[in-house]
């Protein structure tokens, strides 16, 4: 996935300018292989953890980050799945999708579909509650029909 490098970059950029050094861990939303990374990594007595994309929609799947955070600082970036509970920056996935529906209706198009993920990650929850939110206000009729969650 091409947007991540330069987030890891940025990241690995700053922390050594500060003196720390990174740890790149891939869970590919793995709940027990991030458990067990986070296992590893306290043993190192590392001074923070990143966790840089999407969560699994269930926050359930990540109660685990909210007693970590009691131990050390942890930092969600790109995801606010647990917002109020660990801090996190990121974009406003569903803006984009909303910015995509009204181009389009200003170009006339009254009827857009939405071409999604199944897989239940927060980015697709986000970017499909922006397209619902974008047809309400446009008053366009949606047509169930016309998503499709692959």
């Amino acid at each position: 996935n091409v947007y991540y490098p330069p987030i890891v970059r940025g990241i690995e950029d700053c922390l050594d300018s500060r003196g720390y050094i990174s740890f790149l861990c891939n869970t590919d939303q793995n709940v027990s292989r991030e458990k067990r990374y986070i296992a590893t990594l306290r043993s190192q007595q590392v001074a923070g953890i990143l966790f840089v994309g999407s969560r699994p929609s269930d926050p359930a799947l990540s109660a685990h980050l909210i007693e970590l955070r009691k131990a050390l600082p942890v930092l969600m970036i790109n995801d606010d799945l647990l917002a109020g509970e660990i801090a996190s920056i990121g974009n406003r996935e569903g803006t984009g999708i909303y910015q995509a529906v009204a181009y389009l209706r200003s170009l006339g198009h009254q009827q857009i579909g939405f071409i999604s993920s199944s897989t239940p990650l927060t980015t697709y929850r986000h970017k499909e509650q922006g397209f619902y939110r974008a047809m309400q206000i446009a008053s366009l009729a949606l047509n169930e029909s016309w998503i499709i969650r692959e």
